[in-house]
C-alpha cells in the first residue's frame, strides 16, 4: 500500500505551509512530494525553504527557477517579477546566516525537473514544461500523448493554483468538496492538479493539497492565518499590496505568472 501527500505552489507562505504540514502529520502521512514554486510572492522564503528540506523530493517551479537563475523572468508581469527579485535578495541578505543562504541555494540547485516513480509522473506545469498551463482538456492533450509514449498512468501537476482532474478521452472534474475520494482506474490515464498551498485561485482561500491512498486520492483544504500573511506582505515595500489582497480575493487571472 502506498500513501503520500502531494503539495505544490507554497510561494513562501509560512502560515499556510505550517498549517498544511501539521494537517499531513495529523493524518498519519509521512512522505511528502512537492511539485515546485516553493518560493515567490509571499514574505517568508528562507523559512519555507528550510521546512521544504524534509520533503522526499521537490520539483523546480518557474518561480524557483527565476529566483535561482533569472530564467523566464522576462515573461513575468511586473508585480511577480519584483517579488522574484525581492526573494532573491532575501535569501542572500546579510542578516541571513551564510550557512542558511548557502543551504537554500543548494536546495534550489538540487530541485528536480520531473520525477517518475513506476507509472506515476510528478511535474510542475506539465510533462512538457514547468511553464505550461493545463486548464482545459485541450491543454492536456500533449501531456496525455507523452504519458502514452512513456507508460505513465498518472501525472501530478501544479502551477495553475487550481485543483482539477483530467481523464483521458473524457473531461475535466473540478473538485469542490474536500475528502471526496476519487479512484485511479487501472485502464484510464489521469492528470491531477493538486492545487496550491500558498496562493489558492479557485474562490477558496484555504490551502489545498492531495493525499494519495493506494489506488484512490482525495483533496484536503486547510485553514490558516491568512490575515497574518497579508499583514506581513503589506509591511514589505518591495512586495506589492496586491499580493496580499489576492490571498482573499476572487481574482482568478491565473495565466499571468501571478
Amino acid at each position: 500500500m502506498q500513501r503520500f501527500a502531494i503539495i505544490s505552489d507554497l510561494h513562501s507562505n509560512l502560515e499556510a505551509v505550517t498549517a498544511v504540514l501539521e494537517d499531513i502529520k495529523n493524518q498519519g502521512v509521512e512522505e511528502i512530494y512537492c511539485l515546485g514554486d516553493v518560493i515567490g510572492y509571499c514574505p517568508n522564503p528562507n523559512e519555507v525553504l528550510s521546512l521544504s528540506e524534509k520533503f522526499m523530493f521537490t520539483i523546480i517551479g518557474n518561480h524557483d527557477e527565476a529566483v535561482l537563475s533569472g530564467k523566464g523572468l522576462e515573461d513575468f508581469n511586473p508585480i511577480a517579477a519584483q517579488a522574484v527579485l525581492w526573494t532573491r535578495d532575501e535569501i542572500s541578505h546579510p542578516t541571513v546566516s551564510q550557512e542558511l543562504s548557502d543551504r537554500n541555494k543548494r536546495y534550489l540547485q538540487n530541485m528536480k525537473k520531473m520525477v517518475k516513480k513506476e507509472t506515476f509522473l510528478f511535474a510542475h506545469g506539465s510533462a512538457i514544461s514547468n511553464m505550461e498551463y493545463i486548464m482545459s482538456y485541450y491543454d492536456a492533450l500533449h501531456t496525455f500523448k507523452y504519458m502514452d509514449q512513456n507508460k505513465i498512468k498518472v501525472s501530478f501537476i501544479g502551477h495553475t493554483h487550481r485543483p482539477g482532474i483530467f481523464l483521458e478521452g473524457s473531461f475535466k472534474i473540478t473538485p469542490y468538496d474536500a475528502k471526496d475520494f476519487y479512484t485511479i482506474e487501472e485502464n484510464k490515464k489521469i492528470i491531477i492538479n493538486v492545487g496550491s498551498v500558498g496562493q489558492s485561485r479557485d474562490y477558496n482561500y484555504k490551502a489545498c493539497y492531495v493525499i494519495v491512498d493506494d489506488n484512490r486520492f482525495y483533496y484536503c483544504r486547510v485553514e490558516y492565518d491568512v490575515d497574518k500573511t497579508i499583514k506581513k506582505i503589506y509591511g514589505i515595500n518591495r512586495l506589492n499590496n496586491y499580493l496580499g489582497d489576492r490571498l482573499k480575493s476572487k481574482d482568478v487571472n491565473y495565466k499571468s505568472h501571478m
